[in-house]
């Protein structure tokens, strides 16, 4: 992965940093500032049906601005990582969120979120739990949207034209990653550090299979699955 980028034309270059740009000021920057707000102003949680809608609109957003920087750039979508579906995806991908979960667990038994007293705020106290099955069905589909969109923009985009620019994969990857943990804030310091972790890994794995199938349902996964816990725990406590 820290093998250089070949040089590219500086046309391919300029475009590169166009589409950088507009990720920046069309999705970073609106996110981020809103992620930051929350540290600030304390907002009621939705029910759930206007939460997982409002999700599933910025996902379909996220998308569309991703694939049409893909479909303008002139390159074929493969070297997005969009590649043909196949039915080994969904399994890699499952793989895949195993990996980043193991990942996450190690890192919460070597550092507990606790250790430094800073701040931090679980799905489940920002996202109301999931209790009937129209809940869960919304949930499940605002994840699968998210996981997608999220990684169209910050992987299939964004990952790829910084390594362009940056002519390193590795320094591509880390900053994608700080920049998925920026706009994570709402999070709190310490989920949005576990954010960054989660960018991390999903980064390298996008990075050295250069597929975004299985990114997209690991991603949508680790959405998907807190939520369920954060629902247990509601059904548990009433």
């Amino acid at each position: 992965m820290d093998s250089p980028t070949p040089a590219s034309p500086p046309d391919a270059d300029r475009r590169a940093l166009g589409d950088v740009l507009l990720v920046a000021a069309v999705y970073l920057l609106p996110n981020t500032y809103f992620a930051f707000q929350e540290w600030f102003v304390t907002f009621t949680p939705l029910p759930v049906v206007f939460s997982e809608l409002g999700l599933a609109v910025k996902a379909v957003a996220a998308s569309a601005l991703g694939l049409f920087l893909i479909l303008r750039s002139g390159e074929p979508p493969a070297a997005f990582g969009l590649t043909r579906p196949r039915w080994t995806h969904p399994f890699w991908g499952v793989l895949l969120w195993l990996g980043l979960f193991l990942v996450l667990l190690v890192t919460g038994a070597v550092i507990p979120p606790d250790s430094f007293g800073l701040p931090d705020r679980p799905a489940g106290a920002l996202f109301p739990p999931p209790r009937t099955a129209l809940d869960f069905a919304l949930v499940a589909g605002a994840a699968c949207l998210n996981g997608f969109g999220e990684e169209v923009v910050m992987r299939a985009v964004l990952q790829t034209r910084l390594e362009r620019l940056m002519r390193s994969a590795a320094s591509a990857v880390v900053l994608t990653a700080v920049l998925f943990a920026l706009y994570h804030a709402y999070y709190g310091v310490v989920g949005a550090g576990l954010c960054g972790l989660v960018g991390l890994v999903l980064g390298v794995a996008f990075r050295l299979g250069r597929c975004l199938w299985p990114v997209a349902v690991a991603h949508a996964l680790q959405d998907f699955v807190p939520m369920l816990w954060a629902a247990d725990v509601a059904n548990g406590a009433t």
